[in-house]
């Protein structure tokens, strides 16, 4: 598979685990879920807002590290969906680096998103169908919240610690998955056990009291990564056991972390899809 095919699930990836949430004053973790409620409101009701994205992985390859770093900067707008956003993933593996950096926009029309990518200066133009917009899944992300505690607070900000349960994440991420046939290779099928082995999942948010909302989000998906990764190529059944031994163990070694910024609330540009990637030169 290209790089630039899995972008677009890596970034849904990110947005469908996210419960956007929290309220402005502080409280008892026993009200914790209340002022989420209200808060969740909140994002939802933003026009658009600002975000960065840094990803990092680190695993081995038969003894060789291998590392990656993630780093992304995004315009979002709600309703309907328009996004623009600048990927750069840089890889080091035995000693050797290399970047790719990708320019994207992805544009909701009626049951339709249209993802626009950029890659070594040469423009493609994708589209799928648009049946579950994850940011705007309002219930599964209270519903998914299976803790509350508050980590640590100043006068400016309020840090909660949040577990989401297992059980949510596994709907939620087939539901996302299964939208996404588009980009993945001609013939893939998600296996029935794709998700089944994941378990709840904890990170934490920093709120801004004075207007509720999220400013960053901190996500380890080391475990998740590891199952879905270990549960794929266990499903490869055309793939050799000795190869599936190597994929298998850098998934299982894998650690990979997220930290996701909020800003410029209602106050971003305007996202304008550029005439040469509407429509790419042949």
């Amino acid at each position: 598979m290209k790089l630039k095919k899995p972008l677009l699930f890596f970034l849904l990836l990110h947005l469908l685990v996210l419960p956007v949430c929290v309220s402005a004053a502080p409280a008892a973790a026993t009200d914790l879920k209340t002022l989420v409620t209200r808060s969740q409101s909140k994002m939802l009701a933003l026009q658009n807002y600002h975000m960065t994205l840094q990803t990092t992985i680190a695993s081995a390859v038969q003894g060789q590290d291998f590392r990656t770093l993630t780093t992304g900067e995004f315009d979002l707008q709600q309703k309907p969906l328009l996004v623009q956003g600048d990927l750069t993933v840089s890889v080091n593996f035995a000693g050797k680096a290399f970047n790719q950096s990708v320019s994207q926009y992805m544009e909701e029309s009626g049951n339709q998103l249209t993802v626009y990518s950029k890659v070594n200066e040469t423009w493609t133009r994708q589209q799928m169908p648009f049946k579950y917009n994850p940011v705007q899944d309002y219930q599964d992300y209270i519903g998914a919240i299976k803790s509350l505690a508050v980590k640590s607070e100043t006068d400016q900000q309020l840090v909660l610690e949040v577990v989401a349960t297992g059980d949510a994440i596994k709907e939620r991420l087939a539901r996302s998955f299964d939208s996404m046939n588009a980009f993945f290779p001609a013939g893939f099928k998600r296996p029935p056990d794709f998700f089944a082995n994941i378990g709840d999942m904890a990170y934490t948010m920093t709120i801004d009291k004075k207007s509720g909302l999220v400013l960053e989000m901190n996500i380890d998906v080391s475990n998740l990564m590891s199952s879905v990764g270990v549960t794929l190529v266990e499903s490869m059944e055309t793939l050799p056991a000795e190869q599936k031994q190597v994929l298998a163990k850098i998934f299982t070694q894998m650690k990979m972390t997220t930290t996701i910024s909020f800003s410029q609330f209602n106050t971003t540009d305007p996202v304008i899809i550029p005439e040469e990637a509407r429509n790419p030169a042949p």
